[in-house]
């Protein structure tokens, strides 16, 4: 079982990446359980980039995914 790991600044571009991978059925998101928000924690081996740096003192939080590989 694969996992894919996704983190972005931009609000909309987080949505957008949720909407096309949740409507595919060898995807899963292990954080879309009732009562979460479906975002993942920050990853503690995510290295933290000039450009997370830029949007973060911009004023935008950062948005992380995590979806894992099921089989079909």
């Amino acid at each position: 079982v694969g996992m894919w790991r996704l983190a972005t600044d931009w609000d909309d571009y987080a949505l957008a990446i949720r909407e096309v991978l949740d409507a595919r059925l060898d995807l899963v998101n292990p954080h879309a359980v009732a009562g979460s928000s479906g975002w993942a924690p920050r990853c503690a081996l995510r290295p933290l980039t000039k450009y997370e740096l830029r949007g973060i003192h911009a004023g935008r939080s950062v948005h992380d995914l995590v979806y894992q590989r099921v089989p079909v």
